[in-house]
């Protein structure tokens, strides 16, 4: 069929003519596939492998690229133009090796990079994740402290949804902080710092072995100080004081304050005595009735005394003779130098 070629050389009207590289037959060499002017393809041949910019295939498909990449474009596809890449080394298991592909177009760049053991993973020419030989991951530092290490110059979040509702849940690295959300952007329910763990107002809590009752709750812990001062009759007219700071811890709903106040003048305001400015209110409720530890000098009663709490932020001072007749104490028994050391458990 057709005409026979013979000689080395084909006529010029065959110079299209694709050929192997010399005039033997395949072998177990591979051979440049070259056009009938003698110029070698990147395709190299032989019985068992094949090699694409090399004529020394070291497996069944060898490629090789003296710019270290191969690209492939889909020109139907704005976004189709990608590179397979590798830098020094003569195989992808040497030392300094690097193996990745990227994308270009109007689509973000990747590239997925194996190099000294280490899978990288990248977007934009930087690096974004990086998974060590040994297995640690890091994301935003190409040197993991451990089996997750994230840094970041700014806000970090981390989030977990799931459930049959599913609920996004969130964990925010702020500064030195580790904060707890449900959801990105929503109210902050739990905070982690060097120095203490905060839970947010309104998250019920901390419940205790195993409890789900919401009424045992630990919801609140707080220590501070209070002015303690004294009214007469509801008024506090001219009244001075030398010393009147006192402390409370707050444990929940139960409230434990100590106070000391002496007098420099009484004032003028007159009426029966009360203890003011308690830090929270005591409730009505009768089971939450109760009374205080007091001391008092330069204040007259009769027979005995004591300081009860019944309701708001003021504590009523009372006076019970032997007979078991309680009054209540008033401005005529108290002087300009009266003295009362209290302290107080109540509920709010």
């Amino acid at each position: 069929m057709g005409t026979s070629l013979t000689g080395l050389t084909p006529a010029t009207t065959y110079d299209a003519l694709i050929k192997v590289g010399d005039n033997g037959p395949l072998s177990a060499t591979a051979k440049y596939l070259s056009d009938g002017l003698g110029n070698d393809s990147v395709l190299a041949l032989s019985t068992a492998r094949v090699g694409i910019g090399t004529a020394s295939p070291d497996l069944t498909l060898h490629l090789y690229s003296a710019a270290a990449a191969l690209s492939y474009f889909e020109s139907t596809n704005a976004n189709g133009a990608y590179v397979i890449w590798r830098n020094s080394g003569t195989s992808i298991g040497d030392v300094g090796s690097q193996l990745g592909i990227s994308g270009t177009g109007s689509a973000s760049n990747f590239m997925i990079a194996s190099r000294s053991g280490d899978l990288i993973l990248g977007s934009s020419s930087a690096e974004r994740m990086r998974i060590t030989s040994a297995g640690d991951v890091g994301i935003g530092t190409s040197n993991p402290q451990g089996k997750l290490h994230v840094s970041s110059t700014g806000d970090t979040y981390f989030v977990m949804t799931g459930g049959a509702t599913p609920l996004s849940y969130s964990f925010l690295v702020d500064a030195n902080d580790l904060r707890l959300f449900t959801g990105v952007g929503a109210s902050e329910k739990l905070r982690v710092t060097s120095s203490y763990l905060r839970m947010a107002s309104g998250t019920g809590g901390i419940q205790f072995n195993g409890d789900t009752a919401a009424a045992n709750a630990l919801d609140d812990y707080e220590e501070g100080t209070w002015t303690m001062g004294v009214s007469f009759g509801g008024g506090a007219t001219g009244v001075t004081y030398g010393n009147n700071t006192g402390k409370y811890t707050k444990i929940g709903r139960q409230v434990t304050v100590t106070g000391y106040m002496n007098l420099t003048s009484k004032g003028s305001s007159t009426g029966n005595a009360e203890i003011t400015g308690l830090p929270f209110a005591q409730t009505g409720s009768i089971q939450n009735y109760s009374a205080a530890s007091v001391y008092m000098v330069s204040v007259t009663f009769a027979n005995q005394f004591t300081i009860i709490g019944l309701a708001g932020t003021n504590l009523a001072l009372y006076e019970i003779t032997e007979a078991g007749t309680a009054s209540l104490i008033n401005d005529t028994d108290f002087a300009n130098n009266s003295e009362v050391l209290i302290s107080y458990t109540y509920f709010v």
